[in-house]
């Protein structure tokens, strides 16, 4: 398994990102909230001061990863 962050300033290059990984187990975290409706599976991102991250298990298995209960069950929700 590959982990991959991408940062907020190379989020420009998030679709090149993308279309590296297909076929590969990689998992893409992010820290621009919201990412997680644009592929990756793990978006890290402030609120009130405080670190918080989202979760898209559907993004995750895309790219042949699972993500345990418990850790969907920490995450934020909208």
């Amino acid at each position: 398994c590959h982990i991959i962050f991408v940062g907020n300033s190379k989020v420009s290059a998030f679709e090149d990102v993308l279309l590296r990984c297909q076929g590969s187990n990689s998992l893409i975290i992010t820290e621009k909230k919201g990412m997680v409706n644009f592929g990756s599976a793990i978006d890290f991102f402030m609120d009130q001061n405080k670190l918080k991250f989202m979760i898209n298990s559907m993004n995750a298995q895309k790219y042949n990863l699972t993500v345990s209960k418990s850790l969907e069950d920490m995450a934020y929700r909208n």
